[in-house]
């Protein structure tokens, strides 16, 4: 009967150890997930902000080269309204003058 005691009390002891790594592996399992999430978050934020960097800077060119097309269509623009303006100044001093010969 001793016997069948002490077997009982090894597998009971066996069992109870078996519990303690079970508990261990399952500790330190967590801990290499959890490491491992943190790992892949700043991964992903590191990539996400190269990915916004990237973006920003073609936005910026992309806006550097429209404000470019606008300043040149601004110039061109404001060309023509001078020469247009040149000619009718031209024109009114030539009316001016005309009236003024006329009427004399």
């Amino acid at each position: 009967m001793l016997e069948v005691i002490n077997k009982i009390k090894t597998a009971e002891e066996n069992a109870e150890e078996l519990k303690k790594q079970a508990r261990r592996t399952a500790a330190q399992m967590k801990e290499e997930a959890v490491s491992s999430g943190r790992r892949l978050l700043e991964d992903k934020n590191q990539k996400a902000l190269q990915e916004s960097a990237v973006m920003l800077e073609q936005a910026q060119a992309k806006a550097k080269e429209q404000l470019e097309l606008s300043r040149q269509e601004s110039e061109t623009l404001c060309q023509e309204l001078k020469a247009s303006a040149d000619a009718k100044i031209g024109q009114a001093a030539k009316l001016i003058v005309e009236r003024i010969v006329d009427s004399l």
